[in-house]
């Protein structure tokens, strides 16, 4: 089912079913996977969506929020190694297309990438076994999701979505501010939440609320191309001295100088846009859209039928 509520059920319901719903995604996704890259990084995904589906309703959920995102945190930082050495040779390939560079340009780097993918392919999988291990705690929290304390059925349940448009503003100052690797990358979270929550929230005006899930996935996708090439520079600089010292590795430094720089920039500007309101505005607002929605989705009364004597 769609990663949004449906116009006739209950909050508590809606947010239950969604969050279920990711969940059994990933335990799908996880159980004998054919390319176990591929299943990682879908079902880190999903992981990422349940977490949002938390925030949105975390003052309802009390201690209950505490434990499920930590589960899923948890989740999926034991699968990240996988997914980070693949994106680090993706992110190789992406700069040399962008900037139309020869393909064996940086073939001594990208050989290095790719031994050690495959070494930490190996190990997560067949020695760690870290994907059979998260399968078992996965299906336990989906166990977990019918009894999650959620009485509020209205928008008071939703006082997530305030607080992450305010974090995600609190985030973007602070990035420009002091424009560290860290800075960016919170950033970078704060928008996915954003962005996962303004996808459950669809219905409530379709062509609006996509408009502005686009904008936010525009973002997201710059500042994790962003955060992808800190990885990819954080790995040079950290191996052994032969990799540091081949011919390649200045180039492709500062071409990861430039192109963080262009998309620092559009990131910017972008994120002027989107957070030119004052939060309980754009709260206060889409609040609005929510209960015409609400409204509308009800049945109509039937009109009262007079008594006609003959």
């Amino acid at each position: 089912m769609p990663y949004r509520f449906k116009p006739k059920e209950s909050v508590p319901e809606g947010l239950k079913r969604i969050a279920a719903e990711r969940m059994d995604k990933a335990i799908a996704q996880l159980t004998q996977p054919e390319d176990e890259a591929k299943a990682v990084h879908n079902a880190r995904k999903r992981f990422k969506q349940v977490r949002a589906v938390l925030r949105l309703a975390k003052a309802e959920l009390g201690q209950t929020y505490q434990r499920e995102n930590d589960c899923f945190r948890d989740l999926g930082h034991r699968l990240s190694d996988i997914r980070d050495a693949q994106v680090r040779l993706n992110t190789l390939d992406s700069l040399s297309e962008h900037y139309a560079i020869a393909t064996d340009a940086f073939a001594d780097i990208r050989t290095a990438l790719e031994a050690y993918y495959q070494s930490t392919r190996q190990f997560v999988v067949a020695e760690e076994n870290a994907i059979a291990a998260a399968l078992p705690k996965l299906k336990a929290a989906r166990e977990r999701v019918a009894g999650w304390p959620i009485e509020a059925n209205g928008w008071k349940a939703l006082s997530g979505f305030e607080r992450a448009y305010q974090r995600g503003q609190n985030a973007f100052k602070q990035a420009i501010k002091h424009p560290e690797a860290e800075n960016w990358h919170d950033w970078r979270k704060r928008v996915k939440d954003l962005w996962y929550h303004t996808k459950i929230l669809k219905p409530v005006w379709p062509g609006m609320m996509t408009a502005l899930a686009n904008e936010l996935s525009d973002l997201s996708d710059l500042l994790g191309d962003d955060h992808d090439l800190v990885g990819l520079r954080e790995f040079i600089l950290s191996r052994p001295k032969r990799l540091k010292e081949c011919d390649q590795q200045d180039a492709l430094l500062a071409l990861i100088d430039r192109r963080q720089q262009e998309l620092r920039t559009e990131a910017q500007k972008l994120g002027q846009r989107l957070y030119v309101e004052k939060p309980k505005r754009f709260d206060k607002r889409t609040k609005a859209y929510w209960q015409i929605w609400r409204q509308q989705a009800q049945p109509a009364a039937e009109p009262k039928r007079e008594l006609v004597l003959q």
